[in-house]
């Protein structure tokens, strides 16, 4: 072997054994690119990463630049992840689709806070073949989009859609389309107590159960304690009083399942939310009419009215004109639930 030939060899060995870009950002199975600015460019790193390192089943690239194009490549790359967190991205309503179509292994797929609309999440699930856990949550979904999923969903059986734009209508939609989910996130919604009702009574199969931070009161929580399906649920910082939200918790229970709800009641006006500790939370409630007439505010909407614009969902749309200066206090934390005739918190 000549010198030139020998010089060449060890080029190569020494490229081949240089370690590949983000491999220190392994942590066991996992690889977090979280926060990391990756952009498109940046995917093919990410996937000569997994391919040489195919016990990497959990990828984290949330808080990015990453857009359509790229969601798509690594898609079509991916060989061995099963959960991608694609939160906080650009990825929009043709990421959302093309992602879906060329994805072959991910189950569990995060798409948080992407710009996705209705048309997304119609042309996601059109394409999904194999995530059985999506989270559209804090997207520009609205009552349509939840059509558009339980009309076109074939194996999703857990999706969460909390912080979108979605109100008593999306979640009778849900109720009365949904035939997989049977563990569905609806927290920070406009759904009030038609939307409950809905869901208590036409709802089939979703098992575990979140609308939390909504605008359900007693009306509601008495329809969901006639739910024979529903056995894990979430309606704390709703405006529900503490004598039903006690009820709901032992009707739940006869699901075997777990209520949890905060034992302050909160009240939710417009979008301003004042949570009320024990035992002045009950004497608040009769005067929420009175307050929101002084306020100059509108009733809930019922009967599933579609009143919503595009920038804020039901209710929240009369905070931005009404109270858009006042802020929100922050809530008390869960007190620990001691008695064991109460049903202990889960979700």
């Amino acid at each position: 072997m000549t010198a030139s030939s020998t010089s060449f060899a060890l080029e190569i060995k020494n490229e081949s054994a240089a370690p590949l870009r983000f491999s220190d950002y392994i942590q066991g199975n996992k690889l977090n690119l979280s926060k990391q600015g990756l952009t498109d460019a940046d995917i093919a790193d990410v996937l000569a990463v997994l391919n040489k390192n195919p016990h990497i089943k959990n990828v984290n690239l949330s808080d990015n630049e990453i857009k359509a194009q790229g969601a798509k490549e690594f898609a079509q790359g991916n060989k061995s992840a099963i959960q991608v967190n694609l939160n906080d991205n650009q990825i929009r309503d043709q990421g959302a689709k093309d992602f879906s179509e060329n994805n072959k292994v991910a189950t569990a797929v995060d798409l948080r806070d992407n710009g996705i609309t209705d048309q997304g999440v119609k042309d996601f699930v059109a394409e999904n073949k194999i995530a059985i856990t999506v989270n559209f949550s804090n997207n520009e979904i609205n009552n349509k989009g939840i059509k558009a999923f339980v009309e076109g969903n074939k194996i999703a059986t857990t999706v969460f859609f909390n912080q979108c734009l979605i109100g008593d209508q999306g979640a009778n939609y849900f109720a009365e389309g949904n035939e997989l989910v049977t563990s569905v996130g609806l927290s920070e919604n406009a759904i009030g107590d038609p939307g409950a009702k809905a869901l208590a009574e036409k709802n089939k199969m979703a098992a575990i159960v979140d609308l939390s931070s909504n605008y359900i009161t007693d009306l509601g929580a008495r329809a969901l304690m006639k739910s024979k399906v529903i056995q894990e649920l979430d309606v704390g910082a709703n405006m529900i009083s503490i004598p039903l939200l006690e009820q709901l918790q032992k009707e739940i229970a006869l699901n075997k399942g777990y209520a949890r709800a905060w034992l302050e009641t909160s009240i939710s006006l417009a979008g301003v939310r004042a949570t009320f500790a024990h035992p002045f939370a009950s004497s608040i409630l009769p005067v929420v009419p009175l307050i929101m007439k002084f306020a100059g505010l509108p009733k809930p909407l019922s009967d599933f009215e579609e009143k919503e614009t595009k920038s804020s969902p039901g209710m929240m749309r009369f905070f931005n004109q009404h109270l858009g200066r006042l802020s929100a206090p922050t809530p008390p934390s869960q007190p620990k639930v001691t008695n064991q005739a109460k049903i202990r918190s889960k979700l």
